[in-house]
């Protein structure tokens, strides 16, 4: 009896094409499968700050006030708009203070991309930097940006706070930082940012997408800037459309060149009926 349930059990498996396709699903993770799909229905002005110049600055003192070296990875996500991984893989020696430009390694793309910044930015970068060769001498080029604090962490649910953080806590340049993600949330939180689910490094990384368009009007310099192969890619990645925007705006401005008098030229739908 038992061999027989076991066959009937195997064929019906083998009868169904797409019965591994639903194992797959259902064994692997549903809460990031759901958090996905919750992300993707989120508008983008949910998921971030106004990206104006005021909260720019506002960001900028919060995370200064916090520590020096939050202050420089906010200020290299608003103003470069870099991954997490970006971040903690940019090294000292790929930043270009006469050119103006950060050289950096994109992973996604599996390419190095030498990414413009704003003279702010190089101004964050160049204090942050003073500082680094003030504690550790003259600057390494194999140095990472943003290294490593010796700071114990303490957990509560699923934020997290730095026990012992002050602005004279040291970086150690030479070791990689495990992420910035938590500091970048508390730096949210601070600012008045009330979820904080799906936030981090590109919140920050959207901001500077979205302030570079407000300042240019373009999208390809949100797309360069990202380093993104279509703009395609930029427009679903900033919620927004150049093409949609436009059409919108013509059509706001458009009227009827000659409105329909009542009992004129309109023929009713029984007349037509007739007509046909």
């Amino acid at each position: 009896m038992i061999l027989v349930l076991g066959l009937r059990c195997v064929n019906r498996v083998f009868d169904d094409p797409y019965h591994d396709v639903r194992f797959v699903a259902l064994s692997g993770n549903v809460d990031s499968l759901q958090n996905r799909q919750w992300k993707s229905r989120r508008h983008i002005d949910d998921m971030v700050l106004p990206p104006t110049d005021d909260v720019f600055k506002m960001l900028l003192e919060l995370a200064g006030a916090r520590h020096p070296r939050d202050r420089a990875a906010v200020a290299l996500g608003l103003g470069c708009g870099f991954r997490e991984s970006e971040l903690l893989e940019l090294r000292v020696g790929g930043v270009d203070f006469d050119a103006g430009t950060v050289r950096v390694w994109r992973a996604k793309q599996d390419e190095w991309h030498v990414v413009p910044m704003w003279s702010w930015v190089r101004t964050e970068l160049e204090a942050w930097f003073t500082r680094l060769e003030a504690a550790h001498g003259p600057l390494q080029p194999e140095w990472h940006v943003l290294g490593a604090r010796p700071v114990p962490k303490v957990g509560t649910g699923t934020f997290y706070t730095n026990m012992g953080l002050s602005t004279e806590t040291p970086v150690i340049p030479w070791r990689q930082a495990n992420g910035v993600t938590r500091d970048i949330q508390i730096i949210l939180k601070a600012a008045g940012m009330q979820r904080l689910e799906h936030t981090g490094a590109h919140t920050l990384r959207r901001m500077a997408g979205m302030h570079l368009r407000n300042k240019t009007g373009n999208l390809r310099d949100a797309k360069t800037l990202y380093g993104h192969k279509r703009e395609l890619d930029t427009e679903h990645y900033l919620q927004c459309s150049e093409d949609r925007d436009r059409l919108a705006e013509a059509m706001a401005q458009a009227s009827p060149s000659q409105e329909p008098e009542p009992g004129g030229n309109v023929i009713s739908l029984a007349a037509r009926r007739r007509l046909a």
